[in-house]
């Protein structure tokens, strides 16, 4: 049966399209190396030419998603127009595609899906149809084509050499920080986790990371130098600010990913800077480079150039947002939803603050749990509930253990196992959730 041309019939339609997930597994039986030239392809079909799209193109583990949040903020800062495309999405799918931080609205969305989709049906077989994640991302690219932005930010989805966001070439490229994450497809080592983040390293576009593993960055470094990219890292905000500022994302761990998108930002407005302009200072920052004879990373002292003005840098750093991440919510009131505690009704709840996070390694837990205990530090004594989310592809054992090992007294006096609504549990039963009382599990078995 036909979908209306709606928004919510493009949701229904784009149902149809191979998801995520299958994606990934279908990945393990084909390979995923005709990728990029599909993607060409599609871009073909759509008449769409990336060739002049500004962008900062960023992979990474941990903290991409982040690091992209804050280089649009510093770039909107200058009055720049940006666009900021970022996966996956918390409630609203249009939470991937944004102008000016603002998410587009649901008339946009359907005009293009509908557009799309239109131009590739009628131009190539069903079977040649994008899969979700590429469909999505052809999206982004004809929405920021079209608002002619002065910036994209583009997120990979997953690695960076073949993912479906790998067909521009950038003003600059970022690596944040890397850890072990979707093997199966990526490669069951770091360096080889490694190789295929820097896979969007490109001659002549220069790159930043951030502090990493000592066989990480040597595959970042050499990949830097066979393909003609200078490797920078701004260690951290203290080299830029006197005193840093109070981001606007919580948790020690984001200071890596600012300082990344400082780094980011200002070889991308050196890029685009007209010729003969001057930065209003210098950033001492660290090149990287690769030294053929010892095989071996070398740090060498260097600097960037400084377009942003520290005050505008300081503002943009301070307001970047971005759901879900070390997220505070308080609520005052909220709608009954049964008995309360001790038999009292839900009108009498107490207020609740939820601590949000999307953390999905054992690194990125261990970083959450940090930002939990001392944002909740100081407040009132009330219970304190853990609900751990996690999909059928991962084992949560691995997940909840930092949450044994970080304290010896465990924060929570409840804990509640849930899986999404119509996903599985790990052995296979689907469930709303498990509860009990907090006890550490006491080895790798699931608790």
């Amino acid at each position: 049966m036909a979908c209306a041309r709606t928004y919510e019939g493009a949701l229904q339609q784009l149902g149809s399209l191979t998801s995520n997930q299958q994606a990934l597994a279908l990945s393990k039986v084909h390979s995923r190396e005709n990728t990029l030239e599909h993607m060409q392809s599609c871009l073909t079909r759509l008449g769409l030419d990336l060739s002049n799209l500004p962008v900062i193109h960023v992979a990474g583990t941990k903290g991409k998603g982040s690091t992209c949040s804050f280089c649009e903020a510093i770039l909107r800062s200058h009055g720049l127009k940006t666009g900021l495309y970022t996966s996956p999405h918390l409630v609203d799918i249009r939470e991937r595609f944004k102008i000016n931080n603002k998410m587009i609205s649901k008339d946009t969305f359907a005009s293009l899906f509908w557009d799309q989709w239109d131009r590739l049906r009628t131009s190539g077989p069903h079977e040649e149809m994008p899969s979700y994640f590429k469909f999505l991302t052809l999206m982004a690219f004809k929405l920021f084509v079209d608002q002619r932005v002065d910036a994209a930010i583009v997120e990979v989805g997953i690695g960076g050499r073949i993912d479906a966001t790998n067909v521009v070439h950038p003003h600059a490229a970022g690596v944040a920080r890397l850890d072990l994450d979707h093997v199966a497809v990526l490669g069951n080592t770091l360096p080889l986790i490694a190789g295929e983040k820097a896979g969007i390293m490109k001659p002549d576009v220069p790159s930043a990371t951030v502090a990493q593993k000592s066989e990480a960055l040597a595959v970042l470094a050499k990949r830097a130098h066979e393909v003609g990219s200078p490797l920078y890292i701004i260690p951290s905000l203290k080299n830029v600010f006197a005193d840093p500022p109070r981001l606007g994302l919580a948790g020690s761990h984001q200071d890596a990913n600012a300082a990344l998108a400082v780094a980011l930002t200002q070889l991308f407005m050196a890029k685009r800077a007209a010729p003969g302009a001057r930065p209003s200072d210098l950033l001492p920052a660290e090149r990287i480079e690769w030294d053929p004879a010892t095989q071996r990373p070398q740090s060498v002292a260097s600097h960037l150039p400084l377009y942003t003005p520290l005050g505008l840098l300081r503002t943009a750093l301070e307001e970047t947002t971005f759901a879900g991440r070390c997220q505070t919510i308080r609520l005052d009131r909220y709608p009954p939803c049964g008995a309360g505690p001790e038999g009292t009704t839900g009108a009498e709840r107490p207020a609740m603050t939820l601590f949000l996070d999307g953390a999905h390694t054992p690194e990125s837990i261990a970083a959450g749990l940090r930002w939990f205990l001392s944002a909740a530090r100081g407040g009132p004594n009330r219970r304190r509930v853990l609900l751990f989310n996690s999909l059928q592809t991962r084992d949560p054992a691995p997940l909840l253990l930092p949450l044994r090992d970080a304290v010896a007294d465990p924060p929570f006096s409840q804990l509640f196992l849930a899986a999404p609504a119509g996903d599985s549990t790990p052995t296979g039963k689907t469930t709303s959730g498990r509860s009990g009382r907090a006890r550490p599990p006491r080895g790798p078995a699931h608790p």
